[in-house]
């Protein structure tokens, strides 16, 4: 896992944003049938709210649609990213995190297959967090 955090100070506006991109570099299997499988990432040094959060899945699997992908935090919001769809996008902005809330802390991604027959592995992910200032 590394992580990189930046401030910008965008033009023409007096309020700088923070930035990380933080990669998760893990080769885990994605067993069938029902069995979820869980990785996270604690992401520090940020601004207090969350602006843009940007979710990146890397995943091996003969049969997307059979998977179920989650993204959580450590204020109890999640949003289900990945709902059995057979033509995914590997790029997905998070839409489950307020912009009034904590931006410093745990996230984590839960993936399941929810059908027996073909297994898969998460090959890793990436989350890119643009925040500000409260």
């Amino acid at each position: 896992m590394h992580g990189m955090s930046d401030m910008h100070v965008p033009h023409g506006n007096s309020c700088p944003s923070y930035t990380t991109s933080v990669t998760v570099s893990i080769t885990t299997a994605i067993p069938d049938n029902s069995t979820e499988i869980s990785t996270s990432v604690t992401v520090s040094g940020l601004a207090t709210v969350p602006v843009d959060v940007i979710l990146t899945l890397d995943i091996d699997h003969p049969r997307p649609s059979d998977l179920i992908v989650t993204i959580d935090n450590f204020n109890g919001y999640s949003e289900i990213v990945w709902n059995n769809e057979s033509n995914p996008s590997s790029e997905i902005i998070v839409r489950a995190f307020p912009s009034d809330d904590a931006v410093n802390g745990t996230y984590n991604v839960h993936i399941e297959d929810t059908v027996s027959g073909q297994s898969g592995t998460l090959l890793g992910w990436d989350l890119y967090i643009v925040s500000n200032w409260d």
